[in-house]
């Protein structure tokens, strides 16, 4: 507090000089550089410190990474802020909170996004950020809405992938979170790219099955619908039963259901499951 309340006081660059002095002095007192970095010196020198902190052994990544936590990623300029992240994930930081820190710095500094695309677009591939719940999924969605129009296909891969993930925290399905909407809007903007993403998940029967539960259910009738019938073709059997699971909402003329009974109503099981969905409305 007494740092923080002296520097605003003091002319620019006070706060790193009497940091930078500190540190020659005190060395191993890295709890102290850290957070008075993070409190009072939101700045390029800042960055620069903290990541030397990190490369060098001295600050664990996981603590460095909670500069997401605030409005520090703001301060620094972004060549600096960019050494610091390349750091963090290289020393495998926590990457929830990178994420957290690249949509803070996007949301003060948009001009800065084709500066750090490769690096979101690396986390927001990972599926365990995903599914993380909570403010987690929601900075992922933030995120990843930055980058749709031009990375639709890879925004709905890493939700696919999200999706098609089973591990000991549990399963997550699209339809019951916000990700749902922002897959909408992948395929809006990329249709067939979507998929081609997606039909990679539904080439064999078991994972298939289970990739389906929790899908949304509208999903499939906006995508390309010759493409799709064409996919079916090569195994009528297990694809027209399965995408008949995934339309059988919808039978209207023009929809994909439609399309699907009249093009496989014969094969065993398709037709049933329309009637079972009409049935139960």
């Amino acid at each position: 507090a007494y740092l923080a309340g002296r520097s605003l006081s003091q002319p620019p660059g006070w706060i790193d000089g009497w940091l930078d002095r500190y540190e020659a002095e005190h060395p191993d007192d890295v709890a102290l550089l850290f957070d008075a970095t993070w409190r009072c010196a939101t700045t390029s020198r800042g960055a620069e410190r903290v990541e030397r902190l990190v490369r060098e052994g001295r600050l664990a990544p996981t603590d460095a990474a909670t500069l997401a936590y605030g409005a520090w990623p703001a301060g620094p300029d972004i060549a600096a802020l960019r050494r610091l992240v390349d750091t963090l994930l290289t020393k495998r930081a926590a990457g929830v909170a990178l994420v957290e820190l690249i949509e803070h710095r996007l949301g003060a500094h948009p001009e800065d996004q084709s500066a750090l695309e490769d690096v979101a677009m690396k986390l927001l591939a990972d599926p365990s950020i995903v599914r993380r719940g909570n403010m987690t999924t929601y900075y992922w969605d933030q995120l990843a809405r930055r980058f749709l129009k031009a990375r639709a296909r890879d925004i709905a891969r890493a939700i696919f992938a999200a999706q098609a993930l089973r591990d000991e925290e549990g399963n997550w399905y699209i339809e019951h979170t916000e990700i749902a909407a922002t897959l909408d809007e992948c395929v809006k903007i990329d249709p067939l790219g979507v998929w081609e993403e997606l039909a990679t998940h539904l080439v064999e029967p078991g994972p298939a099955h289970m990739f389906v539960v929790g899908f949304p259910s509208g999903v499939l009738g906006q995508l390309p619908h010759q493409a799709i019938l064409e996919w079916i073709d090569a195994d009528p059997r297990m694809r027209a039963n399965l995408v008949a699971q995934m339309t059988s909402t919808r039978f209207d003329d023009e929809s994909l259901g439609a399309k699907l009974l009249d093009r496989f109503g014969s094969v065993a099981g398709v037709a049933d499951t329309f009637f079972s969905a009409f049935v139960s409305g």
